[in-house]
């Protein structure tokens, strides 16, 4: 059995072994961020159970934060995209193929 570190060059030959490194160490970062974002510093459940609970919470809760981000910037864009449309005197109704059929 052999140990690998990230940063190590000599006996790393294969490509699947380079991937497998920086793979790792993308996770290491993420694990970092669950750990000090949330607040996974002490489990205050009870058990194994509780550890278990733990991790998947505090997992669910990077993961809204994540999709909360990406909504954030997607309606951060939209906004924009409406105030030059506003700005340039473009109705919003000429880009909506349901308006058009209504009028």
């Amino acid at each position: 059995m052999r140990i690998f570190r990230s940063g190590q060059k000599r006996g790393v030959n294969t490509r699947t072994l380079k991937m497998e490194l920086k793979r790792r160490s993308a996770v290491e970062a993420v694990i970092g961020h669950m750990k000090t974002d949330g607040r996974m510093d002490r489990c205050r459940l009870k058990g194994a159970l509780g550890d278990a609970l733990n991790a998947v919470l505090v997992a669910a809760g990077h993961n809204i934060r994540l999709l909360l981000r990406a909504m954030a910037t997607l309606l951060r864009q939209l906004l924009r995209r409406l105030v030059l449309m506003i700005g340039a005197g473009i109705k919003v109704q000429d880009f909506d193929p349901l308006m058009k059929a209504a009028a």
